[in-house]
């Protein structure tokens, strides 16, 4: 106020509102701890969870391309006609998911 009356602007004062982080980044929130007022907060990158989700996502995928390879073998043994069919469409079906998460992996 006094400020106003001297003809100087007054200062802006924040507003105590909860910010969201930017893309990316989270907020981690620490332990009060004696002679603090409020909670720290700490904004982190976030690239170790990127980086647990990226292995996560591989291991997935690794997991189908061992399935397309264990149910094309199955389907090169087999002598029933079910096996040949259950083979050949398991081999086809975990080959593509495999092809279609190392798509998504790569653009992400």
């Amino acid at each position: 106020m006094r400020a106003a009356r001297q003809g100087r602007a007054a200062p802006a004062v924040p507003a105590q509102e909860k910010c969201l982080p930017a893309r990316g980044f989270s907020v981690e929130s620490g332990n009060e701890t004696a002679g603090t007022a409020g909670r720290e907060r700490r904004v982190t990158s976030g690239k170790d969870d990127e980086e647990f989700f990226r292995q996560r996502g591989f291991g997935i995928k690794m997991g189908f391309v061992a399935l397309a390879g264990l149910a094309a073998w199955w389907h090169q043994r087999a002598k029933a006609r079910f096996a040949l069919a259950a083979g050949g469409g398991l081999a086809a079906v975990s080959s593509l998911v495999a092809l279609f998460l190392g798509m998504v992996l790569a653009v992400h």
